[in-house]
């Protein structure tokens, strides 16, 4: 089974699980019920469900963040879904030392710093104003 998850800007992060429906319902249930550091010990684990609350939780507010960090609907919903990835990689380096919130916030911001610094070092060529002018130049 394969579990989406939507958010207003029609971003979409998606999570596989092998839980059945009533299983699932349940388990969902008790999985809101856990805190942050409780379900980021499952995602250690590789336990999907806790991830995709986790994402339930802070996707829409992560998206926001990195909205207003990159001014683009296109690179927010990018690094919003790296945020979640990596958290799911890294749950296990996790050290407790802080709040789940800040940690995923901390990871925000090194993709968004990381984008821009990826956006700056690419050259921009200056693109021509009328392409018809290279044409005729190259017939000529």
């Amino acid at each position: 089974m394969q579990t989406t998850l939507r958010m207003e800007s029609d971003f979409r992060l998606n999570f596989s699980g092998n839980n059945d429906g009533i299983r699932r319902s349940l388990r969902v249930e008790e999985l809101r019920s856990k805190t942050d550091e409780e379900l980021l010990k499952l995602c250690a684990e590789q336990q999907s469900a806790a991830m995709e609350e986790l994402t339930r939780r802070f996707q829409a507010p992560i998206y926001r963040f990195l909205y207003r960090m990159l001014n683009s609907p296109e690179d927010a919903e990018e690094a919003a879904l790296d945020v979640f990835v990596r958290a799911w990689q890294h749950a296990g380096r996790f050290q407790y030392r802080a709040k789940v919130a800040t940690w995923l916030y901390r990871i925000a911001v090194n993709i968004a710093r990381d984008m821009h610094s990826r956006k700056k070092s690419r050259p921009q060529e200056p693109w021509p104003e009328d392409f018809e002018q290279i044409d005729r130049k190259s017939v000529v």
